[in-house]
């Protein structure tokens, strides 16, 4: 399922500071759309956080959780991000178990 998602885009903007907005595109089959603002911590700026809800999507509208973000390179060419869907909690088509990792590519 997971395939799905590959070759999707993905667009952050450069909200100032350190805070970028995030529109992510999910889910091929149910055409679902993720947007979420994310801050990078002011120390390091290689790791951000924040929140996530899903705007579009057959099952998914409503759905949110939260994204940390690292950097997984000094070049900004990939993003590693871990998420955690919040709600709801357990989900007969969820294949990660509310839980994982996944690689953002610059292109």
């Amino acid at each position: 399922m997971k395939t799905e998602n590959n070759g999707l885009s993905i667009e952050l903007t450069y909200e100032g500071e350190n805070a970028f907005s995030v529109t992510v595109n999910y889910w091929k089959s149910e055409k679902a759309v993720v947007k979420a603002h994310i801050e990078f911590i002011e120390s390091n700026k290689m790791v951000a956080t924040g929140r996530y809800r899903y705007l579009e999507g057959n099952f998914l509208t409503g759905h949110f959780g939260t994204y940390t973000v690292y950097r997984a390179d000094e070049n900004g060419i990939e993003l590693l991000v871990q998420y955690q869907h919040l709600f709801p909690r357990s989900q007969a088509t969820n294949p990660d178990r509310n839980r994982g990792w996944e690689v953002w590519s610059k292109t």
